[in-house]
């Protein structure tokens, strides 16, 4: 079938009318013919012209028809260079035009919802280049892909702010990215996650296997035994640990992230201020 109309649940809408239309006796080549003639409904997805463009109305009253209504917007990135900061630069693409953004937030796991976000401002008529602008400025929470570097030359990405699977893979990914010498994973649990919990905190520390980065678990066991230290289980007691253990030198770059309920953050703020005259 080569619709008229656009979108993904419109070629779902076409399967189920043309095999009702089957069902009640319509010959098959007929039903096909009849979809792929439709090209609105109602209104929906009418075609207009504005001047030298071409527009087509979309309704969207709901999280369901917004995401279908967005994921007809034709928007990419190309050229994404990560620069020492974590922050994506990257020409967004769009049927409004093209324009060069360096991202404001960390990460390149971030580009995919700067689009998503460049996808409703294009949209609603924004310009390219007052979207990209907007794109730049850096997130205002605290505790997201928040990048410091202490005194004694310790690189910290404290991202505890929260955690789960997802997340945390783009978190150590971010961290494999950062140029260090020698990169540490202090991570707290990753809560809420049911009957998955152990399996995803064992696929976490396998990852950071391959990422080839030292990994410490702070209150938790899930991320296998050989991560564990029964000392961790406080800031301070977790500062001792990355120093006994050489961790803490010139050059590391160190990842702090966990749940909410773990509240890593304070671990982050004690690694900054270690070696601090």
């Amino acid at each position: 079938m080569r619709l008229a109309l656009p979108g993904a649940v419109n070629r779902g809408n076409a399967a189920q009318a043309v095999a009702a239309a089957v069902a009640m006796g319509v010959d098959p080549a007929q039903a096909v013919a009849a979809v792929c003639g439709v090209d609105e409904v109602a209104g929906r997805y009418r075609t207009v012209q504005f001047g030298d463009h071409t527009a087509r109305l979309l309704l969207a009253k709901n999280p369901a028809g917004w995401q279908e209504a967005l994921a007809m917007v034709d928007r990419s990135a190309t050229g994404v260079v990560i620069d020492d900061d974590l922050r994506p630069g990257f020409t967004l693409h769009s049927p409004w035009g093209d324009a060069k953004v360096h991202l404001g937030a960390r990460g390149e796991h971030n580009v995919d919802n700067a689009l998503a976000a460049a996808s409703v401002a294009l949209w609603l008529g924004i310009e390219p280049e007052a979207v990209a602008m907007a794109l730049e400025m850096p997130p205002a929470s605290p505790w997201r892909m928040q990048l410091e570097r202490s005194d004694a030359g310790i690189t910290v990405l404290n991202d505890a702010y929260n955690a789960g699977p997802a997340s945390m893979a783009a978190a150590l990914r971010s961290l494999a990215a950062l140029p260090a010498g020698h990169r540490v994973a202090v991570l707290g649990l990753m809560a809420e996650l049911g009957d998955r919990s152990e399996a995803e905190h064992l696929a976490v520390a396998k990852l950071a296997e391959e990422l080839e980065i030292d990994l410490l678990a702070v209150g938790t066991d899930q991320y296998g035994s050989a991560h564990t230290s029964d000392a961790a289980d406080g800031s301070d007691s977790v500062l001792e640990v990355l120093r006994e253990r050489g961790w803490l030198a010139p050059d590391t770059a160190v990842l702090v992230k966990g749940s909410r309920v773990a509240g890593l953050e304070s671990v982050a703020e004690q690694i900054l201020s270690f070696g601090a005259s």
